[in-house]
């Protein structure tokens, strides 16, 4: 049978939605393989392919977890895996619809800090350039613009500057949105110069919060720590997995505290301190699993902070805009018609 195609990759509120099933059938006591028969027989949809998908890993010795790594993110895939790999599957299954639960409430919030204000500011400039293109040169043959009041001229101008470089600008601030997009899972110096800007910053944290709390729980069962950073980096992005080389090698070089090792510049320097701390206790697991937690508050407080800021500022913004847009054309309505004596 033919691999499925990353193309078919889930929707994250899919791809929760099918781990919990998963999780209900665990819990219930059936193993893997009837799971998997249970959604190719079934399931909704895609769930068949999934099933089939599991089925086929299974059937060559592998992994549950790969059968399912097409269909759900990199993170979700990364914590079942390591789950699975320790032989707690439903532990591992939690852990990738909590990093799932995550990722849709910072991405979501993350991508509409981008991209409402594009589309909001977007629709109320184009009008500008509408009425400096339609209303105000009918206007401009009935009183010369010398004679226009200051609003007046403001508006106009305002909206011939956007009539005439608006695409370009538009143009502009796409490219930049692809620029953040395509950049956020980079490495390397020119990369790390860009970690505490906006966007960037919370991609850290979400990498911070998913790579901790994998690294708790494969520790905890047992499994030592440079082992559970060697199986998380084979799914990572460049970018973790630059850091996660760093903490192996600060493993290599007879490190054991835990905030030592994760010194790689990927924790916010705060909780790095925090981490190293609580790293001089000892007990490595319950030591990652609350800088994993701190991580996530941290995380959803910052999206939260943008977003308010977000909406804040179109609503300004717009406000402003319009004001100068209707203000200068209808006090420009009401001078012509004083001029013409209508009054």
């Amino acid at each position: 049978m033919a691999k499925p195609k990353k193309l078919k990759k889930l929707k994250k509120l899919k791809q929760v939605t099918l781990l919990e099933k998963i999780a209900q059938l665990s819990n219930a006591g059936i193993h893997q393989r009837n799971i998997a028969k249970q959604l190719s027989i079934y399931g909704h949809g895609i769930e068949k392919a999934v099933g089939n998908a599991c089925l086929d890993a299974l059937g060559q010795g592998k992994a549950f977890s790969l059968g399912l790594e097409p269909f759900i993110s990199t993170s979700a895939y990364q914590s079942l895996s390591s789950g699975e790999r320790v032989g707690q599957f439903v532990q591992g299954v939690q852990e990738a619809i909590e990093s799932l639960n995550v990722d849709e409430a910072s991405t979501g919030a993350l991508l509409s800090v981008l991209i409402k204000p594009i589309g909001g500011l977007t629709a109320i400039l184009g009008l500008g350039a509408l009425l400096s293109n339609y209303a105000y040169p009918s206007l401009l043959k009935q009183l010369p613009i010398e004679r226009w009041g200051g609003l007046s001229q403001l508006s106009y101008g305002f909206g011939t500057f956007w009539l005439n470089y608006g695409l370009v600008v538009f143009v502009l601030a796409l490219a930049l949105v692809a620029f953040v997009m395509a950049t956020l899972g980079m490495s390397g110096r020119y990369r790390a110069m860009l970690d505490n800007l906006p966007f960037y910053r919370q991609y850290r944290l979400i990498q911070s919060a998913n790579l901790l709390s994998s690294i708790a729980h494969q520790t905890l069962v047992g499994n030592p720590l440079k082992q559970s950073l060697l199986h998380y980096q084979t799914s990572s992005s460049a970018y973790l997995s630059a850091h996660i080389q760093t903490m192996l090698n600060t493993v290599g070089r007879g490190q054991t505290n835990v905030g030592d090792i994760f010194n790689s510049g990927l924790l916010l320097d705060e909780e790095l301190s925090t981490l190293t701390l609580l790293g001089e206790i000892g007990n490595t697991p319950d030591t990652l699993h609350k800088s994993a937690l701190i991580h996530r508050t941290k995380l959803l407080t910052d999206v939260n902070r943008l977003k308010h800021w977000g909406d804040t500022g179109l609503k300004i913004s717009a406000g402003a805009i319009a004001f100068v847009l209707f203000g200068g054309l209808i006090s420009l309505i009401f001078t012509v018609v004083m001029s013409q004596g209508a009054f």
